[in-house]
């Protein structure tokens, strides 16, 4: 047999198209003569295709095996081996190996996208290289159903490849997760996927930043039904971080089923809910139309955002904002929505005193926000029986000249109240410390006990104090704790 390299002349184009007419022909005793004279089989790359494949495509068994044993070069003959493999022709791959065709130049996804267990089997028997590129997860993406065997086969015979292997089946699992696809989901699940472990998506740069978990990607859909097939455990899972995504992409049905599990709400370091920061975020969202036009979002369309919202603050989620760019980012929302909208979203968080007068207040204080809310300013719920659209407490009028400013009232507050809290004890705590860790220790809520201290005149550190001194950032002075006037009985 001739040596296979890739030196040989190459036709030129009118010899080229010659050859190729003659292996469309099948005359193999014309092409054995073309050989026996010396000339070069190796067409120029401008063809589109080679005489081997032609052979093999018209299925001229003989004359593929005359053309394999002569110097059509190396590339030829590794082409033809792809080609083999994607028309699932076991014997053209045996024929081709056997004359010198390289078995590495076939990456085993390729084997495995052929969905042929015969040539799968043949290729894993002489050592495919089932590991470089994710084979296996390339096959499970596609749906290649008789790629399951094998891989479970390659897991059982060989451990030392048994931690890749499950990275393989691990982003598949995730793919499946984020495509809703429950029937795979529960095959790789069966294959020995888990559905806990971080790693890249298929398709994802492996990149330490786009990591995530099937779990994740099930939470991020609100697929309720692949939630319930992955078997969260309330012990060893992180229901809030789950709660949150499904919150933010308004899941209501996958909130719902997390808060059976017994989902810890009120996560955040300032005694708030990110599951509730998710569903106002995604209020923004709520139907927007494919062509939105610049209209103000009515109240039907962000419906289903207002039912989350009341789905969790009735099972207890507490609105408080992580810092001034967060109660912004939300009044940017609201001002891309009709009144109505906010004067709804206003009663649900009022009635089930999910945030405090005073976040209420620094929300719809600004003179944009009330000119917005001007036509629904009689619908607007009140706190401590005053309407949210008039200034806090404590607040004063740009406009009115400081000689006709009222001095503040001193407050009266109920004997029963004097002999539950020390005023002066009260005042000193809440400079101390954030009300919601103060609130613990009174066994209160800290909604209550703001509004306590109100009742008692014990001033409180303003929005975003604690964490602008946490950060170091300069704060406001303390006002001083002003007399009380006479307590009523």
């Amino acid at each position: 047999m001739p040596p296979s390299h890739d030196s040989t002349p190459l036709l030129t184009p009118a010899d080229a198209k010659q050859l190729m007419d003659l292996c469309q022909q099948g005359k193999l005793y014309e092409i054995e003569e073309w050989i026996g004279a010396g000339k070069s089989l190796q067409v120029p790359p401008e063809c589109k295709t080679t005489p081997l494949q032609i052979a093999m495509d018209r299925g001229f068994h003989s004359l593929v095996v005359l053309l394999a044993r002569s110097d059509v070069g190396q590339k030829a003959k590794n082409d033809a081996l792809l080609r083999a493999v994607s028309t699932r022709n076991l014997e053209f791959v045996e024929l081709l190996l056997k004359h010198a065709a390289d078995f590495s130049s076939v990456p085993f996804s390729d084997v495995l996208l052929s969905w042929d267990p015969s040539l799968i089997r043949f290729f894993l028997e002489r050592g495919a290289d089932f590991i470089t590129g994710a084979p296996f997860a390339k096959a499970f993406a596609a749906k290649v159903r008789t790629a399951l065997r094998p891989f479970l086969e390659c897991t059982r015979n060989h451990p030392e490849a048994a931690t890749e292997l499950q990275k393989q089946a691990d982003a598949a699992l995730r793919y499946f997760c984020d495509a809703g696809n429950e029937k795979w989901v529960s095959l790789m699940l069966w294959a020995g996927a888990d559905p806990r472990t971080e790693g890249p998506s298929l398709g994802d740069p492996d990149d330490t930043e786009y990591y995530t978990t099937a779990l994740r990607q099930a939470s991020y859909k609100a697929n309720i039904k692949i939630l319930k097939l992955l078997k969260l455990q309330p012990d060893r899972d992180n229901l809030s971080e789950l709660i949150r995504h499904s919150a933010m992409f308004g899941g209501i049905e996958a909130v719902s089923y997390l808060l059976q599990l017994g989902a810890n709400l009120n996560d955040k370091p300032n005694g708030g809910s990110s599951a509730l920061d998710g569903s106002l975020w995604n209020l923004g969202f709520d139907r927007v139309p494919p062509f939105y036009r610049k209209r103000l979002r009515a109240l039907y369309e962000v419906r289903a955002s207002l039912d989350l919202i009341q789905k969790l603050v009735e099972h207890g989620a507490l609105w408080r904002p992580s810092d001034i760019h967060a109660l912004n980012s939300l009044r940017r929302t609201l001002f891309a929505c009709e009144p109505i909208v906010i004067t709804e979203l206003l009663k649900i968080l009022r009635k089930h005193e999910a945030c405090s007068e005073e976040i209420a207040h620094h929300l719809l204080r600004t003179a944009r926000m009330q000119q917005h809310l001007a036509p629904v300013e009689s619908r607007l719920p009140r706190w401590s029986g005053k309407n949210l659209q008039k200034p806090s407490d404590g607040s004063r009028k740009r406009d009115t000249p400081a000689s006709k400013r009222k001095s503040p009232e001193p407050p009266s507050p109920s004997y029963q109240l004097l002999r539950k809290y020390n005023r002066d004890l009260l005042y000193d705590e809440a400079w101390k410390q954030p009300i919601w860790t103060l609130a613990k220790k009174y066994g209160i809520s800290d909604v209550g006990l703001a509004k306590a201290c109100r009742k008692l005149g014990v001033p409180l550190p303003g929005l975003g104090y604690w964490a602008k001194k946490t950060a170091g950032k300069k704060v406001p002075k303390r006002p001083p704790l002003l007399a009380l006037a006479a307590a009523r009985g």
